[in-house]
């Protein structure tokens, strides 16, 4: 069994579930760990301190717990990232550099990518697209391309993207779901609506968060929509903790 955390935004749903880790053959944690929402009133110093908690977490369970990156995270793991796509640091510098020093001392614990029983996690999901117009890009700039040709194996592949020379494959992908321009997002920016479209990777399940199911109810709070789950991709984004039967590819809370 494995249990998937979706988007964390400085949020404590996690804990619960993770109170009796040793049930789980896995724990993965699909990234964006900062940049609350104002309208759940989480303060950044919240959101610090629950980070230290997801640290400590993986130090004490290393092999089980998978620690993966999403498109809040970039600004703050990569300084390449941050001087080309520091808007998405919704912080200022004092707590920017606080939350970079600790992704810098736990860099190789945090990646793009996981596989488990051929189900491919990531923030935000995978498009053909996306990899074919990135490796254009790279072949422009003189960068080695990422070959996928054994699926989904090749996937962790797109892990060795976490360099400076080659992340923007990551920020440049922001489709106009996201208020950019390039005709697809990457796997820390594709909006799920992206992913309605016909993709050479229909075959692959693959389970993803980002796309946050909310919204102002009546009351003027706020109500978590469902998680959207077809035959091939789950969007688990709704704030709560997940376990994933990778056989019969079902969800329950």
């Amino acid at each position: 069994m494995i249990l998937v955390l979706p988007d964390i935004h400085g949020r404590t749903f996690w804990k619960k579930k993770c109170q009796d880790i040793t049930k789980y053959d896995r724990v993965i944690f699909l990234g964006d760990y900062f940049d609350p929402y104002d309208f759940e009133h989480i303060t950044v110093k919240d959101a610090i301190k629950n980070f230290k908690e997801i640290l400590e977490l993986k130090k004490n369970n290393f092999d089980k717990v998978v620690l993966l990156l999403g498109n809040h995270d970039m600004a703050y793991y990569s300084q390449y990232y941050y001087n080309r796509y520091d808007y998405h640091c919704r912080h200022s510098k004092k707590f920017h550099d606080e939350i970079s020093n600790m992704f810098n001392e736990h860099h190789d614990w945090f990646k793009l990518i996981h596989i488990e029983d051929n189900i491919v996690f990531s923030h935000a999901g995978i498009r053909e697209d996306w990899i074919k117009l990135m490796n254009k890009q790279f072949r422009k700039n003189n960068l080695p391309v990422i070959e996928i040709k054994e699926i989904p194996n090749d996937f962790l592949k797109l892990n060795n993207i976490l360099n400076t020379e080659q992340e923007g494959g990551l920020g440049d992908f922001v489709s106009m779901y996201r208020g950019s321009i390039s005709p697809v997002g990457s796997c820390v920016w594709a909006d799920v609506h992206e992913h309605h479209f016909p993709d050479g990777y229909d075959k692959i399940k693959q389970v993803f968060g980002h796309t946050l199911q909310a919204m102002y109810n009546s009351r003027g709070g706020i109500s978590y929509g469902k998680p959207l789950i077809t035959d091939r991709y789950m969007m688990l984004d709704n704030c709560k903790a997940y376990e994933l039967d990778t056989r019969t590819f079902e969800v329950s809370v």
